[in-house]
């Protein structure tokens, strides 16, 4: 198990598999980019990266503050979630050619500031031990915010808590 500086796990299993170097980065630039391997063999051109373009940016209506890509996490799920403004956007990354918008969410009454996966685990009373996946939400309202993944990566209503009153 690898973890990344700020402790979440990332994890090789994804649909990403022949380019486990892969790395979402979110921009002001409102754009989502794929980052690739760098490392080029001889014959490709300096605009391709090992003989294939880069993937498109997704782009945004506003600058994107925060993602989580659920292909780096435990889930290892072909699912790219973003902030942008006060929306939580979703995309079905299993091609990355051609990524498809799933869902549009108003997070929050303010910017989206940090997205982060969160995996409850509870034992039932027969000793089974269920897990649930949660997307813990940030934002400028002062609210952090919880969403329950649900079937094909959408959204239950959040629970939300103020943190500054």
């Amino acid at each position: 198990m690898v973890m990344d500086s700020s402790g979440q796990v990332i994890s090789s299993r994804s649909s990403w598999k022949e380019e486990k170097s892969n790395s979402p980065t979110a921009s002001s630039d409102d754009t989502v980019r794929l980052l690739v391997d760098s490392a080029t063999p001889a014959d490709s051109s300096p605009t391709t990266t090992n003989g294939r373009r880069p993937p498109k940016p997704i782009t945004h209506p506003v600058a994107v503050r925060a993602i989580l890509p659920l292909p780096l996490t435990d889930l290892a799920e072909p699912y790219l979630l973003t902030g942008a403004g006060d929306i939580l956007r979703t995309f079905d990354i299993s091609s990355l050619d051609e990524p498809e918008l799933l869902s549009e969410t108003d997070g929050h009454w303010h910017d989206i500031t940090a997205i982060r996966l969160w995996i409850r685990k509870t034992v039932d009373e027969d000793g089974k031990t269920r897990v649930e996946p949660w997307v813990v939400t940030s934002g400028l309202d002062k609210t952090i915010r919880k969403w329950k993944l649900n079937g094909k990566c959408s959204f239950l209503i959040p629970q939300s808590k103020s943190i500054i009153s």
